[in-house]
């Protein structure tokens, strides 16, 4: 059968015996996974979130690269095979992770119950900047 040399050439999907190895690398500090198409961004988050002991109100954030791309995000599923495609093309059997941790906000639902409350006027300023007489800074009224 002759093939035509036209048709696109895909190579094959890694399977569960032929893994992809992330090295996650995180303050210093990694260690390694195996990681497969059965899997999913979540699991591979919950996974370096247990392993290096975040908080659960910690915003971690994750990124590798591949030649020609210095910082690519890994941030959903679409990420995560994106991830794989990339090492095909490149031919990686490795590929670093880096494990960012990032302001120290909220993760994902994060409640602001514990927020200040919204101060009126120039209540936040001490006594030496706080105006004794509020000023109009308009000449005239606003006007529609």
């Amino acid at each position: 059968m002759d093939r035509d040399p036209d048709a696109l050439c895909v190579p094959p999907l890694r399977s569960m015996a032929d893994p992809l190895v992330a090295r996650c690398l995180y303050s210093g500090k990694g260690y390694m996974i195996p990681l497969n198409q059965c899997m999913d961004y979540s699991e591979l988050y919950e996974d370096i979130f247990r392993t290096f002991q975040f908080f659960p109100t910690d915003n971690v954030e994750l990124q590798y690269s591949v030649p020609g791309c210095e910082v690519c995000f890994l941030r959903n599923d679409r990420d995560f095979q994106m991830l794989f495609c990339s090492a095909r093309i490149h031919r990686l059997e490795c590929v670093d992770i880096s494990v960012l941790k990032v302001g120290g906000g909220f993760r994902r639902n994060g409640s602001v119950d514990s927020g200040s409350e919204v101060i009126d006027e120039d209540d936040y300023l001490g006594d030496a900047f706080r105006t004794e007489v509020h000023k109009t800074y308009l000449s005239d009224e606003w006007t529609s």
